[in-house]
């Protein structure tokens, strides 16, 4: 592989070539040659700010140029300022280095930089450079391209966060994930501002964090096992009977180890998803065979922590599904409307992942009360089994990017800005409780938000049971009650049971779902 020159050494945007070889001349021939390339290109999408032309130096200085992909950069750089950007990653790479100025489909082995000034989108195969809609103030160059090239690539995209300050490309770095692609950051003793990437890593959704100059091998690496592999990684030889045992055998050793390590049987999972997130780990780890990624877990117990998460990630947002949430208010009114002002409205939202669904309907709750002028007790339960997620939702602070999920309006109401994320108000998340935390039930006033199972059981337990449960189900398979008591053991496992089968999420029969206090 010809590779860059190190950083501080100039290059010009030919390079060194080997001269001798057709294929040092033409890597995407030499990769076709090898049986590779058989899918769309690859996309990496780099998110930088403050201190980010040093990474991004640092970066290419190191990156092959024959690795196959397309890299995108995205940085913060203020309209009407003319960009030299392209110019001087130019001197760090072999690859032509070219600034989006209009449609262009990405090539592989090319570098593309966006505007200053503009939002870059990836549809329908092609970098399109698009003004500005949202406040100038909440500019998210990086989440906006990081979301769009989930949306169009899937687990072809990979996005890495470099240097800055603030929080943006943190949601898109969720999105990515949430399509099984792969991200990266630039760790933090090495950024020069390490907000954003102190952001990212906060996620726990991180797959590398590495100096800038050092994620070219891992990069590389994954993108031949992914990609460019003459055949895909093995999970199951489905031409012998022997290989299908031995397959079985293997993930029935898995399934063990992750339940001894989590306490949760995800042995009913969903058979595709479980298939695509152990096989993206085993690209991860670059391991070609189940069974050795079940030798690697049984040696790395740490890799168990990693799968767990990988197994419970969500793709989630704010009135994530427009249509749904539209649907779920006009339930949710004619609720509120029929309910007494002594009266009581309890919602279980199961599998909350990091709590915007829930913080979802608790806003559409509130409205609904201030539009019917009805003022009934107000519970919302919500539970998951990740505990990272829990503690998210707990805390109800979210970053900048949640701008593109929320109107104006919403957000003013019901968030407040503290620096580098928003914060849900006091009034929305008030009187959250747990037995955990408080040796007897709070009363609920208005509101509230409620969200552990066992705060449920020890509640109903002081009230009456006479009520009766009236459950319907939602468009996003959500089990809404209303009654004076709260939903049943049953009753509860009965919904976890329909919001596993619409997410392919596990219910965790096994153990109590964690909760939100």
């Amino acid at each position: 592989m010809a590779t860059g020159k190190r950083s501080g050494e100039e290059i010009g945007g030919d390079g060194p070539r080997d001269e001798g070889s057709s294929d040092a001349r033409d890597p995407a021939a030499a990769a076709a040659k090898a049986g590779r390339g058989t899918g769309p290109t690859p996309i990496v999408g780099l998110g930088a700010s403050a201190g980010g032309l040093r990474a991004l130096e640092e970066f290419f200085s190191n990156m092959p140029a024959d690795s196959g992909v397309a890299f995108v950069v995205v940085t913060h750089q203020p309209r009407g300022q003319a960009s030299m950007l392209h110019e001087l990653l130019q001197r760090k790479t072999a690859m032509p280095v070219s600034e989006v100025t209009q449609r262009t489909r990405p090539a592989p082995n090319h570098v593309y930089t966006a505007m200053p000034g503009r939002i870059l989108d990836f549809a329908g195969g092609c970098l399109v450079p698009l003004e500005p809609t949202a406040r100038t103030d909440l500019l998210l160059p990086i989440d906006d391209f990081f979301r769009s090239l989930a949306r169009e690539m899937k687990e072809r995209a990979i996005g890495i966060v470099l240097s800055g300050t603030g929080s943006d490309g943190t949601q898109g770095l969720r999105a990515i994930k949430g399509e099984l692609g792969m991200v990266m950051v630039q760790q933090e003793d090495s950024a020069s501002y390490s907000g954003m990437p102190h952001s990212a890593i906060a996620t726990g959704l991180v797959d590398y964090v590495l100096p800038a100059a050092e994620m070219s091998e891992p990069l590389v690496a994954y993108v031949r096992d992914a990609f460019h592999m003459p055949t895909h990684v093995v999970l199951v030889d489905d031409e012998e009977d022997e290989g299908r045992s031995a397959f079985a055998e293997s993930m029935q050793q898995l399934f063990l180890l992750l339940k001894r390590r989590s306490g949760h049987d995800f042995s009913q999972y969903k058979e595709s998803t479980i298939g695509r997130r152990i096989e993206r780990r085993m690209v991860v780890r670059h391991l070609d065979s189940l069974e050795r990624y079940v030798r690697y877990l049984e040696e790395n117990p740490t890799e168990l922590d990693l799968l767990f998460k990988e197994l419970l990630i969500g793709v989630t947002s704010f009135f994530r599904d427009p249509d749904a949430f539209q649907s779920l208010a006009a339930l949710l009114g004619s609720l509120v409307a029929g309910k007494a002002n002594d009266g009581s409205l309890r919602v279980w939202v199961a599998g909350c992942s990091t709590g915007e669904e829930a913080y979802s309907i608790a806003i559409l709750l509130r409205e609904a009360l201030r539009e019917t002028g009805r003022s009934p007790a107000v519970q919302i339960f919500a539970t998951d089994l990740d505990p990272d997620a829990i503690e998210i939702a707990r805390a109800g602070v979210y970053p900048l990017g949640i701008v593109s999920d929320l109107s104006p309006e919403r957000l003013e109401r019901y968030f407040m800005r503290q620096d580098d994320s928003f914060r849900i108000r006091k009034d929305v998340r008030e009187c959250w409780s747990s037995r955990s935390r408080t040796s007897s039930p709070i009363r609920p006033s208005p509101s509230s938000i409620w969200s552990s199972a066992a705060t449920c059981s020890s509640t109903s337990s002081r009230r009456s049971r006479s009520g009766s449960c009236r459950c319907s189900t939602t468009p996003s398979s959500r089990a809404v009650c209303s009654s004076s008591a709260p939903p049943s053991r049953s009753a509860r496992l009965a919904t976890c049971s329909r919001r596993s089968i619409a997410s392919g999420r596990s219910t965790g029969a096994s153990r109590s779902p964690s909760s939100t206090p």
